[in-house]
């Protein structure tokens, strides 16, 4: 492996598993941060730091540079490179990536994996427990949350919390039809649609083979 990197991913439902730093040496420095808000800011006068980022996205990718990119670099004085990858497409690319010891500084994931456990294993990541009583923020973590996230008793991610989100819910007009339903107005219309498109087969194929919702 060319150097160990932080691998963080994103766990399903309200934690999310994100990376916040790297090994590599760099200007004679081996740098290690983390994405809290107690990173030291005397940083004035020395080189910035490249760190290499990479996560998947369901549509359209963020820009590469913007205000936030400007303020992460002002505030750490780093650089960060950015890699968005569609998100079907994620997960083997970063299986060969892995492979052959490429990847980013800061890699994105959303499961824990046998791919996740055995790289661990073989040294592929940076140990972060101790870093973990150093930033107010990681400390908070529930060590209930932290002890989710081991790989043989230790720590190679980092959980981020993922504020409740609104999403929008998207119905079958032609379903509706087919069945003589009307679009649902309230929980109760819902339950009764999402049975219906389960049971009665709305896409007419004559097979049990449709689901009345589904969700990320």
């Amino acid at each position: 492996m060319r150097g160990k990197k932080i691998v963080l991913g994103l766990l399903a439902g309200c934690l999310a598993v994100t990376a916040a730093a790297c090994s590599k040496q760099k200007d004679g420095q081996q740098s290690a941060g983390a994405s809290t808000s107690a990173l030291p800011s005397a940083t004035a006068g020395k080189k910035p730091i490249d760190i290499s980022f990479m996560n998947f996205a369901f549509s359209t990718f963020p820009p590469p540079e913007g205000k936030a990119v400007d303020m992460i670099k002002e505030k750490f004085n780093a650089t960060i490179k950015s890699q968005f990858i569609a998100v079907g497409d994620y997960y083997n690319k970063l299986s060969v990536l892995m492979a052959t010891g490429d990847i980013a500084d800061v890699t994105s994931v959303d499961r824990l994996d046998s791919t996740f456990i055995n790289f661990a294993r073989q040294g592929a990541f940076l140990p972060l427990d101790e870093y973990i009583d150093k930033y107010e923020s990681l400390k908070a973590v529930p060590k209930a949350v932290w002890d989710q996230l081991r790989v043989d008793g230790k720590l190679y991610s980092i959980p981020n919390y993922n504020p409740s989100y609104v999403f929008s819910i998207v119905i079958r007009q032609d379903w509706l039809d087919k069945l003589g339903l009307k679009m649902p107005t309230n929980y109760e219309e819902l339950k009764k649609v999402a049975i219906a498109f389960t049971k009665d087969d709305p896409d007419g194929n004559g097979k049990a083979d449709t689901y009345g919702m589904v969700l990320y």
